[in-house]
């Protein structure tokens, strides 16, 4: 490729070595250079290269791309870690619940009334989540920029990148994610329904330490579709019986997803 000819001796031999080109003769560096008149060496079918005209050079291997060839890919890395490719057995409506489940639901323990010492279940549990997520991202970093690509939260994105190169970032990429997806399930999924599931029985176990009785099955339930309560310590008896019943709701919910996992 004359995109690639050796500056200071002028050999067309180069390696790529830590996002650099490096000439196999003399050892200099080698900056990729785009020459008028060069056409796309993209492929538009197999063995066929495309004829266009070059507007710019792939960043992984220099390739000179056209203005098809070098549009901008983006590809969702966390796609793997959605709950159906980790095959949760979750209907439609259970993960609906589960992202529901998920949202604050108590602000306890209340200035004032602590019965028992509160252990922040669902807050651990999403710092161990978080701690993984920024663990992932940070392997795919490198490999990304290895491409010339940025890494956001969900996706990442490559711009001026041919076929071949795509074909190869990708392949590393879903390499690293296939190989957490056990580790992700255990974390995001499984232990994370059971700290739900034990701050919900924390909370229950609140609001009957605060009523002095448990709360009944045959208590009306607003159920879990209804936004939660906000309770304060002088709100009326009946505000505390319909916290707990969502409480139970929630019990009932997160146990039925969890035997399902």
């Amino acid at each position: 490729m004359h995109a690639l000819t050796c500056p200071s001796c002028g050999a067309s031999g180069v390696d790529r070595k830590d996002r650099q080109f490096v000439c196999t003769f003399c050892g200099s560096a080698v900056i990729p250079r785009l020459l008028p008149g060069t056409l796309c060496g993209d492929f538009v079918t197999e063995g066929r290269a495309c004829a266009e005209p070059a507007l710019s050079l792939c960043r992984g291997c220099a390739r000179p791309l056209c203005d098809r060839h070098n549009d901008p890919k983006r590809y969702p890395w966390m796609e793997p870690f959605d709950p159906r490719c980790l095959r949760l057995n979750w209907s439609s409506e259970e993960l609906s619940s589960w992202i529901r489940l998920n949202q604050i639901f108590h602000r306890f323990p209340l200035d004032g009334f602590e019965p028992f010492k509160w252990i922040r279940h669902q807050h651990m549990s999403d710092y161990a989540v978080g701690q993984l997520e920024f663990t992932l991202s940070q392997r795919l970093n490198p490999l990304v920029e290895d491409y010339g690509g940025e890494l956001s939260e969900s996706f990442c994105t490559f711009e001026n990148l041919c076929t071949t190169c795509e074909k190869e970032a990708l392949g590393r990429i879903r390499e690293l994610v296939d190989g957490r997806q056990k580790t992700y399930r255990r974390v995001a999924y499984e232990a994370h329904a059971e700290a739900l599931l034990a701050e919900a029985q924390q909370v229950l176990a609140y609001v009957e330490a605060f009523l002095h009785y448990p709360i009944s099955s045959t208590m009306l339930s607003p159920g879990i579709e209804e936004p939660p309560i906000a309770l304060r310590l002088d709100s009326p008896a009946q505000e505390w019986e319909k916290k707990g019943t969502q409480a139970k709701e929630r019990i009932s919910a997160l146990e039925l997803l969890k035997a399902k996992l």
